[in-house]
């Protein structure tokens, strides 16, 4: 079982237990988290694209604290399915990253002053993967690598298209600690599909392509107007981003 290989201790000098271990010597370093300063520089230039309109705009950082605190459920799942110990030291961690990290998308979200829910697909989508009957392999694939090393790709394109200052200010400082937290999903995701016959691989690597096209089709729906991109151009590019994601699943244990 997962949980012994991590707390039992004649694992505690394993790869994956002082890779984990070492990550949470990092988060305890590096996090922006508990930092008397801000590290956020909230002089910088405050100036939303020009090619989103306001509601556009709201709703993407409304879906970013959406999952961030999904993600903060998640890892409480986990922790209380994994009982004590080095993963959950990690974990919690990363609850006190996800927090902080929701209430700088918030504050951000005040100086649009505006209030617009998050979009119902994508809620859909994250409120599937914390059903009850999500397994710790499920949890950890849909949260610490599909949506984590997502976000972590979806903050670098911001950043090339987006040209607020402030805003990429935030999402800097965010992508550390995010990247963080794809390490430890890579990290676990290939000690739990050791445990999986092939047939329960095939049944994970469904039920991850599955949530990875619900989550883009239902955020692509929120930024690109009907009929801004044709059908099958959209399909393509949809389908070429998830081979890239199965081959990592596939690196990872998961085929």
């Amino acid at each position: 079982m997962l949980k012994e290989m991590i707390t039992d201790q004649s694992n505690q000098q394993t790869p994956s237990y002082l890779l984990i271990k070492g990550l949470v010597r990092k988060a305890n370093d590096q996090s922006i988290v508990g930092r008397l300063d801000d590290p956020i520089n909230w002089s910088l230039p405050f100036s939303p694209p020009g090619w989103l309109s306001q509601r556009q705009y709201i709703q993407m950082v409304r879906n970013l604290i959406c999952g961030e605190e999904a993600t903060v459920q998640a890892c409480k799942i986990l922790q209380s399915r994994l009982g004590p110990g080095l993963c959950h030291d990690f974990l919690e961690t990363q609850i006190n990253d996800e927090i902080h990290h929701a209430n700088l998308y918030h504050q951000y979200l005040d100086l649009l002053a505006d209030d617009i829910e998050p979009s119902s697909g994508w809620h859909d989508v994250l409120e599937k993967c914390l059903n009850s009957h999500t397994t710790v392999v499920e949890l950890i694939l849909a949260f610490h690598i599909l949506l984590e090393g997502e976000a972590v790709f979806l903050q670098k394109l911001i950043g090339d298209y987006i040209s607020c200052p402030l805003f990429a200010d935030i999402n800097n400082k965010i992508r550390n600690d995010e990247a963080r937290h794809v390490a430890f999903g890579r990290i676990m995701l290939p000690a739990l599909s050791a445990q999986l016959s092939v047939s329960e691989k095939k049944k994970l690597m469904l039920w991850a392509e599955d949530i990875w096209f619900a989550s883009a089709r239902a955020l692509v729906a929120e930024y690109l107007d009907p009929g801004a991109v044709q059908p099958d151009i959209l399909d393509q590019t949809l389908r070429a981003r998830w081979l890239q994601q199965e081959e990592i699943l596939m690196n990872l244990g998961i085929s």
